[in-house]
């Protein structure tokens, strides 16, 4: 059982850096007493009286701790509840695995605790727990940290971990490891879980799962406590089968990760609210925002690298198929609903004579990040153009692969000479590079284009409005619009797609409030001219409104 007792220092250095002392202290606050004076704690950090003296006044003026004058005792302050509670109500893990703990104690009728691990530091730690409805039940030692042979929470990912993990979390121990430990890790793997017999005192049985990340990687364990007596013939393999399934239905949870654009743009924005809406309107869901590109983040999501993502329309169609750039079909892909329409612009320094791609020789351009979709769509026109990239790249011409922020950067120092992104009018970078930068908005041939959107359909010719960039438009202008379509694998739960489109949709207004790109969602647009099957869970929402989908919907399998 985990128990409360003193934190080994084995293997650790003392602390050296203001910031790494001032956390030791927080540590003896969190692994130790609840006060200490100034003398007890500079002995626990194994530093000078004065020091430790001084780190606690500046912690105290911070708000960390505050000081009781009648014991000249420090305890924890305002500030550091303020910080507990934040990160109570905010870390995905603990919200996602709530409820899933609750069914398991309803399932089992024992207690349940939530074990995260410290991947950097060889240790575990209590983080949650659901009791059990028995009068006699066993508390959490929440907080409370123990290596990972103390008990079945550390054994079950000990088991799990990596061979080279594995030697270097036992070196850590310095001779504590049992004799017999890799039998049992072998016992342990076979099984599916494991358990450790608590001491005489507290009479109990713990049976514990690993569970793991989106990468396979074990981030803590799941665990019932069971009181001997009620720990009878049989149970073990009964609940060792119980804690294994929700511990597998908690990783599956975790792996939800929604793929986004990068880190400016309105993807990312997109990406951060919906992840909010989702963690608000439907807890049991955690989707966790990460970088991504078009067609990089359908490639991840074929490899099971994330659970939904952004991509654009062309993309999708194109790996659906197995279309160049992609090497292969990826038929589990399926589409949820569509969010959005971006422009493609092509945006040079003024004085720059660019009247078609062949006029990008010797120029320094950037079609942002290698893999995104507007490098894509470069690499199609160039192709299409007939265009080499080595006439591009002569004299002191250049092709520079970067992030808008980084691309806008140069631009305005005047390091690059073109831009050509995939964005919408209303991006922030773009706005105020036509506000503030003597450049030109460069129009692309118009037969090119419909060339282009004729191999595709998830490519479209259309206008951008004179009224989006009067300082560069006298007039409408033709350009590539490319729908942006949220999506997911053939293999979600109908039931999950299903919340997700629910929630989006239901929320449109707030995505169109945090950027006008996202304006144009409806019940038709969201469903119309789909690049890849409908999944199903979204099928059945938008035909509960009255949306027929553009595309047949999928069967819930992926086909072989």
């Amino acid at each position: 059982m985990m128990k409360p007792r003193k934190r080994s220092t084995a293997g650790r250095q003392e602390p050296r850096t203001s910031v790494a002392k001032a956390l030791a202290v927080l540590r003896a606050f969190i692994d130790g007493q609840d006060q200490w004076g100034v003398r007890e704690l500079a002995s626990r950090i194994a530093q000078p009286p004065s020091t430790a003296h001084r780190l606690l006044s500046r912690l105290r003026l911070e708000g960390f701790l505050d000081y009781d004058e009648a014991r000249q005792k420090y305890r924890i302050g305002f500030e550091f509840f303020r910080l507990a509670a934040a990160v109570n109500e905010r870390h995905g893990f603990k919200q996602v695995a709530l409820p899933i703990m609750r069914e398991l104690t309803e399932r089992s009728g024992e207690s349940v605790w939530l074990v995260l691990h410290d991947s950097q530091r060889f240790r575990m730690a209590c983080v949650a727990e659901q009791p059990s409805p028995h009068p006699l039940r066993y508390a959490a030692p929440l907080g409370r940290e123990e290596t990972l042979i103390d008990s079945a929470c550390g054994l079950a990912v000990l088991a799990a971990l990596p061979d080279d993990e594995r030697r270097a979390t036992l070196a850590g121990l310095r001779g504590r490891v049992p004799a017999n430990l890799d039998r049992r890790l072998c016992e342990i793997r076979d099984a599916g879980y494991a358990t450790t017999r608590a001491c005489e005192a507290e009479a109990a049985m713990m049976i514990a799962v690993e569970v793991r990340d989106i990468q396979g990687y074990p981030t803590g364990s799941l665990a019932v406590v069971v009181p001997m007596h009620r720990f009878g013939s049989g149970r073990e393999l009964v609940l060792g089968e119980l804690v294994r399934d929700y511990a597998t239905r908690l990783s599956h949870r975790l792996g939800a990760r929604l793929l986004g654009g990068a880190s400016a743009g309105t993807w990312h924005d997109a990406v951060a609210l919906i992840s909010e809406l989702l963690h608000r309107e439907a807890p049991g869901l955690m989707v966790t925002p990460a970088l991504g590109g078009g067609g990089r983040n359908l490639e991840d999501l074929d490899r099971g690298l994330g659970t939904y993502g952004l991509t654009t329309a062309a993309s999708l169609h194109q790996a659906f198929h197995g279309r160049k750039p992609f090497n292969c079909r990826h038929e589990r892909l399926r589409a949820v609903m569509n969010l959005s329409e971006l422009q493609l612009l092509v945006i040079s320094r003024r004085g720059l004579a660019v009247d078609g791609i062949g006029d990008l020789a010797g120029l320094r351009v950037s079609p942002g990040e290698q893999g995104f979709s507007a490098a894509q769509v470069f690499e199609e026109l160039l192709h299409l153009a007939r265009v080499p990239r080595q006439h591009t790249e002569r004299k002191r011409g250049a092709i520079l692969y970067l992030d808008y922020p980084e691309a806008k950067r140069r631009f305005e120092a005047g390091a690059l000479d073109v831009l050509i992104w995939l964005t919408g009018v209303s991006n922030r970078l773009v706005q105020e590079i036509h506000a503030s930068t003597p450049s030109r908005l460069r129009a692309i041939a118009e037969p090119l284009l419909r060339r282009l959107a004729a191999g595709n359909p998830g490519y479209r010719v259309g206008p951008i409005a004179a009224s989006a960039f009067p300082r560069w438009l006298k007039a409408d202008a033709q350009t590539l619009i490319v729908p942006t379509v949220l999506v997911c694998t053939a293999g979600c739960a109908e039931s999950e797609v299903y919340e997700v489109a629910r929630t989006v949709f239901e929320h449109r207004a707030e995505l169109a409030l945090m950027s006008s790109v996202y304006s144009r969602i409806d019940a038709r647009f969201a469903v119309a001219d789909l690049a890849a099957p409908l999944h199903p869970g979204a099928a059945r929402y938008f035909r509960e409104i009255g949306a027929e989908p553009g595309y047949a919907v999928a069967d819930l399998q992926p086909s072989s």
